[in-house]
């Protein structure tokens, strides 16, 4: 099993600045052409199932002893022509607004054999797609500004796990505001955000690892980012999500009602605080340490919600010393030795790094 993939794009942009009396404009336009093909090929193997997963017994056998069950042979490919322009206008000093919208061309084939028949089909489309966005800030005192917006986002999603390439785009939509607070000559810099965010038509896995394109999902939200400076050299940031989403699919999954459950790969919350020192004056002027941990809940891989991956605290860490024209620095991730997993996948997670480190040096000439 494998794929083979190759992919071209070609993208042009261009930024106008102009007045309308007190007005200020400026509008980015582009075109974009992308052309992608991917050739993919899958094989099963009937392997014995294990019964007792608290004293597995794993039959030492070559995969030549098993039956091979064809899956699927296609060749993928995604010719697609964009056109996108957005414009920022600052109606007043303490009010801007922006607007945008993205026109795309699809044409997509998906040719080959599927099945252990090695049935011969040919999947063709052609999709015209619009995506757009608005938006506004409002910035009544300088250190204060109140942000909106709302967009909707539609594009094929091309992947090569399922047997057959879905025919309806994938939906999305968010709507987003948020307040931003700078005090102390910026010394201080906070950022809140709260966002609903729906998904349609995308594909999900469950723990059988069968996939279809049935996803549609409601994902409510918090951000939470300070960044300080309280002292020279003393830099402080801290960022925190929260999350509660479910699935709003009516669909069934391997005869299952998913409704209400949690959704593939999101998290309840994540978070990560990092902290930076440099000496500012003697011998050891630009000598500078720091670290902190970054936090992830658990999350389920499934759709089904029967297997989930656990949770992390991993905590990092950095030395460094700066001169005018180099710096050598030291990356230490993983302090603890945390065995963790850091990227799920339909039928467990792979781990994450155990403890190492890096050196670099830079110079500039």
């Amino acid at each position: 099993q494998g794929d083979k993939s190759a992919d071209t794009l070609y993208l042009t942009e261009a930024v106008l600045k102009f007045l309308t009396g007190e007005m200020a404009h400026t509008l980015l336009t582009g075109i974009e052409a992308q052309s992608y093909r991917v050739n993919t090929w899958r094989t099963d193997y009937n392997l014995p199932a294990i019964t007792n997963l608290v004293n597995p017994v794993v039959l030492e056998r070559s995969i030549y002893d098993y039956a091979a069950i064809p899956s699927f042979d296609r060749q993928i490919t995604n010719q697609t022509v964009s056109a996108y322009a957005q414009e920022q206008v600052a109606v007043t000093d303490y009010l801007k607004l922006r607007a945008g919208i993205r026109l795309d061309h699809a044409e997509i084939k998906d040719d080959g054999w599927q099945g252990a028949t090695k049935t011969q089909r040919t999947i063709e489309m052609a999709r015209d797609l619009i995506s757009y966005q608005i938006g506004a800030v409002l910035q009544p005192w300088k250190p204060v500004s109140f942000y909106g917006g709302y967009s909707e986002g539609r594009f094929m999603s091309i992947q090569t796990e399922s047997t057959a390439l879905a025919v309806e785009p994938e939906k999305s939509s968010q709507i987003e505001l948020g307040k931003k607070l700078n005090l102390f000559k910026d010394k201080l810099q906070t950022n809140l955000a709260f966002f609903r965010t729906t998904r349609e038509n995308y594909y999900v896995t469950d723990a059988a690892g069968v996939v279809s394109p049935v996803g549609k999902r409601l994902t409510d939200g918090i951000e939470l980012d300070i960044m300080g400076n309280p002292l020279k050299g003393l830099w402080l940031t801290l960022s925190s999500a929260f999350y509660d989403a479910s699935i709003k699919s009516t669909e069934r999954v391997s005869g299952v009602n998913t409704e209400g459950k949690a959704p593939q790969y999101v998290p309840e919350y994540t978070g990560n605080f990092w902290i930076t020192y440099e000496l500012q004056s003697g011998i050891l002027k630009g000598l500078g340490f720091g670290g902190g941990p970054t936090v992830k809940s658990g999350l389920y891989v499934d759709a089904l919600n029967l297997l989930r991956v656990p949770g992390y605290i991993v905590a990092d860490a950095v030395l460094f010393y700066k001169r005018q024209n180099w710096q050598l620095q030291a990356n230490f991730r993983n302090l603890t030795n945390e065995v963790y997993f850091a990227t799920p996948t339909f039928s467990g997670a792979l781990p994450g790094e155990p403890f190492n480190f890096t050196i670099s040096v830079k110079a500039r000439l």
